[in-house]
């Protein structure tokens, strides 16, 4: 961008203000200014940026008559931000034309003939600001002044008014110089923390897998001899309906009766009804009544008299028909889980909406000195300020502070002499596209990035690295 276009008198030490408060984002301020003279003998010197950051102040000095230059100024920001904006300049005459009168000639400056033009400094190192124009080329040779206009007639008293200068001369538009090479592409900054996510409905329930086919029924328990033995435990009742009961068959005569079994006592489901007395079947031989006992009372029983052996059995009735099943009883527990295999996934829910985007800048920590980083600088910038000078920055071991292989440490250095960065314990870091290991020199105004790729291995690389 263009700063300005001003018309420097040959021989002026001028001072000139630049404003940058007007691209600078809010809290952004410079932290360092350098320039350098496209073409001529002029200079620039005395650079300082104002107390709040948003503009600095420099000096530009002398000039040859005739020249045309541009003092570019490379400005470099707290948000690591590279900006490039030049100043115009046009040196003209510090005096009007006069007349010698020994010899005539047109005398263009009262100051001396400019001697040869010094050789220009070293251009400093362009920031690692990647895409950004190089330098303009130098501007065309200026076309030949017009001719002046004639001189006065000289006045007996003293030299004659001057007379009118004639017009200048078009300036030759000559070709524009080649576009300076582009500089080397920034490292890219550490990413932004994830934003959180967007809670996105959840997705359908698949399908149920198929039922487990049912446990088998234990084995129902022993019947006693000669009688009804011990009653085994009720194995649980299977839900569903019970059937009608039949009727009852026909009563066979009773055989002697063995030895009653302890009696298990499960839960009794309610009682049905009553089936049909099935037919009673023929009674067996009566066998010897024993003596009665003495009649009692009517209503309770007495004591039972010695049973009498049985006579043998009479012939089985048949089957009667199934009475009427009463309400079922309690529920068994449930058998054990049959394997059958889980219903297929059900399909995934929609993805909720992208969250917020993370901060766009890393933290500075200005350091002096020796200093090692901390878990802290991890993402962040480690910077040498202006004035510093013995910097030595080192990347502690994995085994002091174990950054998660990725992080990104970055340095800058913004002193007058270079800074040393490497790595502590047995860890290694690697120079960039050479391969070197150790130690390296980050000249000033350079900016490097080192990467942990392995648990115990850096790689960096930066502008000013060596």
């Amino acid at each position: 961008m263009v700063l300005g276009r001003t018309e420097q008198i040959v021989g002026d030490r001028t001072q000139y203000t630049v404003d940058c408060s007007a691209w600078l984002a809010t809290g952004e301020t410079l932290t360092g200014v350098t320039c350098v003279v496209d073409i001529g003998t002029a200079t620039v010197d005395t650079i300082v940026i104002n107390g709040a950051g948003t503009g600095f102040t420099y000096f530009i000095n002398a000039g040859t008559l005739g020249d045309q230059y541009n003092a570019i100024f490379e400005q470099v920001t707290s948000l690591t931000q590279i900006r490039y904006d030049h100043w115009e300049f046009f040196v003209e005459t510090n005096g009007g034309p006069n007349v010698l009168s020994a010899n005539q000639a047109l005398m263009l400056s009262i100051v001396g003939s400019t001697g040869p033009a010094g050789q220009a400094g070293v251009l400093g190192t362009t920031g690692p600001t990647g895409g950004t124009a190089g330098l303009t080329g130098p501007t065309g040779p200026t076309a030949p002044t017009g001719p002046t206009g004639s001189l006065g007639p000289t006045g007996r008293g003293g030299t004659g008014p001057t007379g009118l200068p004639g017009p200048t001369g078009p300036t030759a538009a000559g070709p524009s110089g080649p576009t300076g090479p582009t500089g080397p592409t920034a490292p890219t900054g550490p990413q932004g923390p994830t934003g959180p996510t967007a809670p996105g409905p959840t997705g359908v329930t698949g399908p149920t897998g198929p039922t487990a086919p049912t446990g088998s029924q234990g084995p129902t328990g022993p019947s006693g001899g000669g009688g009804t033995g011990p009653q085994g435990p009720t194995g649980p009742t299977a839900p569903g309906p019970t059937g009608v009961t039949g009727p009852t068959g026909p009563t066979a005569p009773t055989g002697p009766q063995g030895p009653t079994g302890p009696t298990a006592t499960g839960p009794t489901g309610p009682a049905g009804g009553q089936g049909i007395q099935g037919v009673t079947g023929p009674t067996g031989p009566t066998a010897p009544t024993g003596p009665a006992g003495g009649q009692g009372i009517q209503g309770v029983t007495g004591p039972t008299g010695p049973t009498a052996p049985t006579g043998p059995a009479g012939a089985a009735g048949g089957q009667g028909i199934q009475g009427v099943t009463g309400p079922t009883g309690p529920t068994a527990p449930t058998g054990p889980a049959g394997a059958g295999s889980t219903g297929p996934t059900g399909p995934t829910g929609t993805l909720g909406p992208t969250g917020p985007t993370g901060p766009n800048t890393i933290p500075i920590n200005m350091q002096h000195g020796v200093y090692i980083c901390v878990a802290a600088d991890g993402g962040g910038m480690v910077v040498a300020p202006t004035g510093a000078t013995g910097c030595t920055f080192s990347v502690p071991s994995n085994s002091a502070v174990p950054y998660v292989v990725g992080t990104p440490i970055s340095f800058a250095n913004q002193g007058p002499t270079g800074i040393l960065v490497g790595p502590t314990g047995s860890d290694g870091m690697v120079l960039s596209t050479s391969g070197a290991t150790g130690y390296r020199t980050l000249g000033p105004n350079g900016m490097a990035t080192a990467v942990k790729l392995t648990t115990t291995g850096w790689l960096i690389s930066g502008n000013g690295l060596t």
